[in-house]
């Protein structure tokens, strides 16, 4: 059974380790810190990092169901992308969806 991905959980403040995380993973592996300007994953555009926030995919409540995407980590980047807020906030009030077209070829 694949769980609601329901609300996405962002991390609060503009030092959370998830944020920096994810920066590491997407962009910079041996970043101590991001830079002042970074890009939205989903948009491709350019922006003060104040207004990206590190977003959870799966919130921390799905618990062990992680381990069916094959993490056990709430904190993996694989469970979180770097976000425009407002994006974030539309998925989080389930205005915005995603889904997988398998069709395409990228």
């Amino acid at each position: 059974m694949v769980p609601e991905a329901g609300r996405v959980h962002t991390e609060k403040g503009d030092n959370h380790p998830f944020k920096l995380k994810l920066y590491q993973f997407y962009v910079e592996p041996n970043a101590l810190k991001y830079p002042e300007m970074l890009t939205c994953s989903l948009t491709s555009v350019t922006i003060s990092s104040k207004a990206i926030v590190a977003a959870h995919l799966w919130k921390h409540e799905t618990g062990k169901t992680l381990e069916y995407f094959g993490f056990h980590d709430i904190d993996n980047p694989h469970n979180g992308l770097l976000v425009y807020k407002p994006i974030e906030e539309a998925y989080d009030q389930h205005l915005l969806c995603f889904y997988q077209d398998t069709n395409r070829n990228l």
